[in-house]
């Protein structure tokens, strides 16, 4: 037998406005992190047709890595009006 533990289908929130301006704002999000994914994969190509050594490739892959996962987690820390 289930307990009260079980999943629940997601619900929608109570008391949150849903403004006109949400989508604009998301498609701009999905942009700049799309943009950031491109210049940290450029970056990468870049060290690596330059011979750097596989110190400085480990160092710039960790940072690249970090750069796009904090672009990531700026989306997610929001605050639903729009708010950081």
């Amino acid at each position: 037998m289930r307990g009260a533990g079980g999943r629940r289908p997601a619900s929608p929130r109570a008391g949150v406005a849903h403004d006109a301006t949400r989508p604009e704002r998301t498609r701009l999000r999905r942009a700049d992190t799309a943009a950031t994914r491109i210049a940290a994969v450029l970056a990468f190509a870049v060290i690596v047709a330059t011979g750097a050594s596989i110190h400085a490739l480990a160092f710039w892959a960790a940072a690249l890595f970090l750069i796009v996962r904090f672009g990531d987690l700026e989306d997610f820390a929001a605050d639903d009006d729009g708010r950081s």
